[in-house]
C-alpha cells in the first residue's frame, strides 16, 4: 500500500507505528493488560486477541536481533522500518513519558540499509495483520 501511495505521489502519516504499544518491546500480557478495557475494539483483536496476540509476540522476538545487532531498541527499529517505507512522510508514535519521546525521535536517524529492510520485509509477515480476517 505505501508503495502504490508513494506511486501516486501521496504522503502517508503512519498512525501508531508501534501497534498500540505491540511493538514496545514489552511481554505481550503487559500490553493485553494493559489494553483489556478495550479488549472489545477491533485494533485490540487485530493485534492482541489469541493467536493474534501470540503472532504480535513473536514479531518482536523477531525484531529484538535484528534491533540488537544495529544498536537501537525494538521500538526505534519499528519505528525506522515504518519511515523508511516508500511515501510514508512522517510517523506519530503515542509516548507516555519525555524519555520514550527521545527514543522515538531517534528513530528517524537510523539508517536501514537494504539488506535490513529486505530481512525486516520477512519477519514482518509474522504479524497479525497478515493473517486472514478471521
Amino acid at each position: 500500500m505505501f508503495s502504490r501511495c508513494a506511486e501516486l505521489g501521496v504522503a502517508v502519516v503512519v498512525y501508531e507505528p508501534l501497534g498500540s504499544g505491540t511493538l514496545s518491546g514489552r511481554p505481550i500480557e503487559q500490553v493485553r493488560e494493559a489494553w483489556a478495557e478495550w479488549s472489545e475494539l477491533g485494533f485490540y483483536q487485530r493485534l492482541l486477541e489469541g493467536d493474534n496476540g501470540e503472532n504480535s509476540a513473536a514479531l518482536v522476538a523477531a525484531l529484538r536481533p535484528i534491533a540488537d545487532r544495529l544498536g537501537v531498541s525494538v521500538p526505534q527499529l519499528a519505528i525506522a522500518w515504518v519511515v523508511h517505507q516508500p511515501g510514508v512522510t512522517s510517523a506519530i508514535a503515542g509516548s507516555r513519558n519525555t524519555e520514550h519521546v527521545r527514543q522515538n525521535a531517534l528513530a528517524a536517524e537510523i539508517n536501514l540499509p537494504a539488506s535490513v529492510l529486505a530481512e525486516l520485509e520477512r519477519v514482518v509477515a509474522l504479524g497479525p495483520t497478515a493473517a486472514p480476517p478471521g
